[in-house]
């Protein structure tokens, strides 16, 4: 993704969908741009795969339970656990 002051649209799709175009509002920085389009990225997906009781990214430490959460820590953008307030990879960096 090109980070531009002004906002993006980012296009995800699910197997078997048509997908969604995200519409990102204008950030400061790079990392907040990485959080603000994970998190819509996550949001759309779990809900693509809620009817089979899926969710992504997937919490390595709680699998089956929830998703990670996009955040910012130390201007990076990682995966968080939400249960155990742990960072569990950069964004872009999750393994599967």
């Amino acid at each position: 993704m090109e980070f531009k002051p002004e906002g993006e649209t980012i296009h995800v799709c699910v197997a078997g969908d048509h997908g969604v175009t995200l519409h990102l509002s204008p950030v400061d920085d790079m990392a907040e741009a990485l959080v603000a389009a994970a998190s819509e990225a996550s949001d759309y997906v779990t809900e693509a795969l809620g009817a089979k009781g899926l969710v992504w990214p997937q919490c390595p430490m709680h699998p089956r339970t929830h998703p990670l959460v996009a955040e910012q820590r130390n201007e990076t953008a990682v995966w968080m656990c939400p249960a155990a307030g742990a960072v569990v990879a950069k964004i872009g960096q999750l393994q599967r």
